[in-house]
């Protein structure tokens, strides 16, 4: 709380000291991105050719960041129910989120390898400043992404033709709950990818445009908000026959959400695991304090939880289900039988007599649970 009143108190709001270009506010219930979850973009400067870089800032504390573009068809739709999703929840988007290993597009979640550290007092939100590049190459429909200067391969786009349409018109854009800005060079912090010349977008200013700073005092800005005053007693029994919550309270921002995945009953492996990468198109998560990950193995059709340094030894499985190798199942987890307990079928035999079990029942028992000379839990 004390680190958010001083990156207030410190914030730029001077109308003479902001640049003409500002991002304006596309989604979200407030024009203040530092307290609820929003998107905003460049909407007047869209591009249609032309290959560009430039750079979006993320500062400690930013949540669920969706750091990429948005086309021209894209529904601008501010302070309006119905409409919170942002870059690359739809059709008209394309985004990366490293916070959760994740590119967007079409509102479809697919792995991405690159990773934003969270902090370990609330997952939900950036441990540290992440600088994320972001370069397009319009006519040959690819986009890349880059966390701290580290690229995509540039066989190998996060985003390619198979994803973007012909005769898209495109402009930067970036979904958040935080503080962040966009940086249109010529002074980056990192340089643009070397496989290909990129430009500065058409129409910016130089240097960084802040996305998180809200004029203060400007009365559109609390447009939204309306006061009743109730003067006397209110009884809930007697004067109010509902109470309706608005759909905003209903629908759950993805800076609200839960991405975490709770393991139970499995000794050292178990506790939450985050998604933290993905290899080979495949989602990996990691246990937070931990030494295990969650990964798919595709050519088994399983999920396994492994340890970080024996990835052979599995300690738990489940077949691959509707989330294929993006999301592991929610059901069918089971531990290899080596780790169940076994004793040997002959005192196997022997209780089984004991507690009163007939030799046929007790003979297909050991048909089910045997292997070799042991029968396993």
């Amino acid at each position: 709380e004390l680190r958010e009143l001083v990156e207030v108190a410190l914030a730029n709001t001077s109308l003479s000291d902001h640049s003409t270009a500002q991002p304006k506010m596309l989604r979200g219930m407030s024009s203040d991105c530092a307290a609820e979850w929003i998107t905003v973009g460049f909407p007047d400067l869209p591009q249609k050719k032309g290959r560009y870089y430039f750079e979006v800032e993320l500062l400690r504390g930013c949540k669920s960041a969706q750091v990429g573009f948005l086309s021209n068809q894209f529904i601008i739709a501010p302070k309006t129910v119905g409409y919170s999703g942002g870059v690359g929840d739809d059709d008209y988007g394309w985004a990366v989120d490293g916070q959760h290993a994740l590119r967007w597009h079409g509102g479809k979640k697919l792995p991405w390898d690159r990773y934003w550290a969270v902090s370990s007092d609330d997952p939900r939100e950036l441990d540290k400043d992440v600088v994320v590049g972001v370069a397009i190459d319009i006519d040959a429909r690819q986009m890349w992404f880059a966390s701290d200067g580290e690229w995509d391969d540039a066989k190998a786009p996060s985003f390619g033709p198979e994803n973007i349409p012909k005769g898209q018109m495109l402009y930067p854009a970036v979904s958040l709950r935080g503080r962040a800005a966009f940086n249109f060079g010529p002074d980056f912090k990192h340089p643009a990818p070397k496989f290909s010349s990129f430009a500065a977008w058409p129409g910016m200013p130089d240097g960084k445009v802040r996305a998180d700073i809200p004029i203060i005092g400007d009365e559109n800005n609390v447009g939204i908000y309306k006061e009743i005053q109730i003067h006397g007693e209110v009884s809930l029994k007697k004067n109010v026959q509902r109470l309706v919550a608005n759909r905003k309270y209903l629908d759950r921002t993805k800076d609200s959400r839960s991405w975490a995945i709770i393991v139970d009953n499995a000794g050292p492996a178990e506790g939450t695991y985050g998604r933290t990468g993905a290899e080979k198109g495949c989602s990996i998560f990691s246990q937070r304090g931990g030494e295990h990950i969650m990964c798919c193995d595709p050519s088994k059709k399983i999920w396994k939880v492994v340890h970080k340094e024996q990835p052979d030894l599995i300690m738990a499985s489940a077949p691959m289900q509707d989330g294929g190798t993006m999301d592991p199942p929610r059901a069918g987890w089971e531990v290899p039988y080596t780790s169940r307990g076994c004793v040997s079928q002959e005192i196997f035999k022997q209780g089984m007599k004991e507690a009163g079990i007939s030799d046929a029942q007790c003979k297909t028992l050991i048909s089910a649970l045997g292997i070799s000379s042991k029968v396993y839990r």
